[in-house]
């Protein structure tokens, strides 16, 4: 908890002094980092952490 509001990353909001949330399309997290890491493997590039 912040001194100015407080982030839901679940929920991809903060409440507070300045409101936001994500309005952008959703995904599984574990999913993209699949497709990522196995993208740069294909393309004989790999991830560096």
């Amino acid at each position: 908890m912040g001194t100015k509001g407080v982030c839901y990353w679940n929920a991809c909001r903060f409440e507070g002094e300045t409101r936001w949330r994500y309005q952008g399309p959703s995904n599984d997290q574990h999913t993209e980092e699949q497709k990522i890491l196995i993208g740069s493997i294909r393309d004989g590039r790999p991830r560096q952490p």
